[in-house]
């Protein structure tokens, strides 16, 4: 655990890096950047950050001090569970975010796969369940991803949902084709899968142009891409 501890931290304080995949590199900003939904008022934020097992793998993959069997022990782990950092709250002049409770957020966030119902996030007798090594990970992940953000990091929280049916088998991954959303109060945040920043790119043969990997079509001039 302390060499994926270790391996997380360093892709935090490098983010714009890129680390080899199977067929080409995968950019770990691209990846933050598709995750991560925003909406900021003026005396408002309010941040949801998806951190798929993918985004965990990637960072792993830039280890070579990480074995393939802890690497696939602890993505087993993850890929039971949707995991989200949420940051909801007031801005103040005077005291900076005024964030709101991590058991408010847990009552009123949810999640829907598809045309699916919406999930609940897990509660505190759940959570006691989640694997301890998976556990660590977010105690220590939490003011390293705070110290990062500065104020409003501090009013960050993690919030788990599960990813697995009754029988264990996976819900969703950011590799299907679907659309992922999440709810907080009134404000849906949908993501269309499949996430283009965890696919190789895509080429227009006519024009050179390349795209996301999740982009079938030219969206200029229609031409099917490969």
């Amino acid at each position: 655990m302390k060499k994926i501890l270790m391996a997380l931290l360093i892709t935090l304080l490098g983010s714009s890096f890129s680390f080899a995949a199977e067929s080409e590199p995968l950019d770990i900003a691209q990846i933050v950047g598709e995750t991560q939904k925003l909406k900021a008022k003026e005396n408002s934020i309010r941040l949801l950050w998806w951190i798929p097992a993918d985004y965990w793998k990637v960072c792993m993959d830039a280890s070579t001090a990480i074995s393939q069997e802890e690497k696939q022990a602890f993505l087993q782990s993850a890929n039971q569970y949707t995991i989200f950092v949420v940051i909801d709250g007031e801005l103040s002049p005077f005291a900076g975010l005024v964030a709101r409770s991590r058991a408010d957020i847990v009552q009123n966030l949810g999640i829907r796969i598809g045309e699916g119902n919406w999930l609940h996030a897990l509660n505190e007798a759940e959570e006691q369940a989640v694997p301890a090594d998976m556990q660590r990970l977010l105690i220590a992940f939490k003011p390293m991803l705070a110290s990062m953000l500065g104020q409003v990091g501090q009013g960050m929280e993690f919030v788990l949902f599960p990813n697995t049916d009754k029988q264990g088998n996976i819900l969703f991954s950011p590799l299907d084709r679907t659309v992922f959303s999440a709810k907080l109060d009134d404000d849906v945040f949908t993501w269309r899968l499949p996430l283009g920043s965890l696919l190789p790119k895509k080429s227009d043969p006519n024009t050179k142009e390349t795209f996301p990997g999740n982009y079938l079509y030219n969206p200029f001039t229609g031409d099917k891409l490969k």
